[in-house]
């Protein structure tokens, strides 16, 4: 399956994200997931740095 990010490589993982009870199925090769997942640990950080 080619990932649904980038559409170039093979993807390797599946990023399942539930959001208002709709889940989403999403297919990354490897360097879109290390991107992705970078982000959102950046994001997450953040998010408990501010409370």
């Amino acid at each position: 399956m080619i990932c649904d990010n980038c559409k170039k490589r093979e993807s390797v993982i599946s990023y399942t994200m539930i959001h208002d009870n709709k889940i989403e199925e999403i297919h990354l090769c490897q360097v879109c997931a290390e991107q992705k997942m970078k982000l959102d640990l950046t994001n997450s950080q953040s998010f408990f740095a501010a409370n």
